[in-house]
């Protein structure tokens, strides 16, 4: 009987604790809501069971870096066949950080390739990136041996190759550990309203004008593998314009 006692106290205590929570009565609302709604009964709700700990909730790792960046960790880039030994990747758009899948429709905005070139080539052998021609960007690259990825705080101005005229932007004879920096010269078309004042206030949409800007942006990357196949790199593009990149949160690395 006794037990049957303690049992039964058990029993309400947890119920009561059970109920007492808000967390459980907004749960049990939120059934009721789906079954009205004819959704299943138990979708999106959660209980929290007396006596039972919370499950413990990971802390969210710090980011890298504060706005105004955008970058890539371990980014792959596949190489495809192009016979005779030759192989390339895909272009990567630098402005967006992803890869340009059909190139006849978007070839303007690949703004670089991996290559490989064979052993036998008479010019340029072994792994390069090479810039992609377009209207509406140029791009000059930054071939740079050693030092530490992260603490390269600033590009040296001349450090930045002219090609030679008719030929591509490139960096040639790329090894893994090589840190590349990249100058990005964009032209971008702004529209802007033409209407003023109490012009504003007319219903009709106002006419609006179009300027081409001119905007640069500076990237670096890291290479973290090169392979017959595929490279991997590390990529930090500073989108706000400014020629420096800051170190990245500590915290991130751990």
């Amino acid at each position: 009987m006794r037990n049957l006692a303690i049992a039964g106290l058990i029993t309400g205590l947890t119920v009561g604790l059970f109920f007492a929570d808000v967390r459980n009565r907004n749960s049990i609302n939120s059934m009721l809501e789906n079954a009205a709604a004819a959704k299943p009964a138990m979708q999106d709700v959660a209980f929290r069971i007396p006596f039972v700990p919370d499950p413990h909730k990971p802390t969210p790792k710090p980011t890298l870096y504060t706005t105004g960046l955008d970058w890539l960790e371990g980014y792959v880039m596949k190489y495809y066949e192009m016979g005779e030994g030759y192989w390339q990747t895909r272009p990567l758009d630098l402005l967006n950080g992803v890869e340009i899948t059909n190139e006849d429709v978007e070839e303007y905005r690949g703004h670089f390739r991996f290559k490989f070139n064979p052993q036998h080539d008479p010019l340029h052998p072994g792994h390069a990136m090479v810039a992609t021609n377009s209207d509406q960007h140029v791009i000059r690259f930054a071939h740079l041996r050693g030092g530490e990825f992260h603490a390269l705080e600033q590009i040296p101005e001349h450090s930045f190759k002219t090609p030679f005229e008719g030929e591509l932007s490139a960096a040639w004879a790329l090894e893994a550990g090589d840190t590349i920096g990249i100058k990005l010269d964009t032209k971008v078309t702004v529209e802007t309203p033409t209407a003023t004042g109490s012009e504003a206030l007319v219903a009709s949409p106002a006419p609006s004008k179009t300027r081409i800007e001119r905007r640069v942006t500076y990237a670096k990357l890291y290479i973290r593998k090169l392979s017959h196949n595929d490279v991997q790199f590390d990529y930090l593009h500073r989108t706000d314009g400014k020629p420096t990149f800051p170190r990245p949160n500590p915290a991130a690395l751990k």
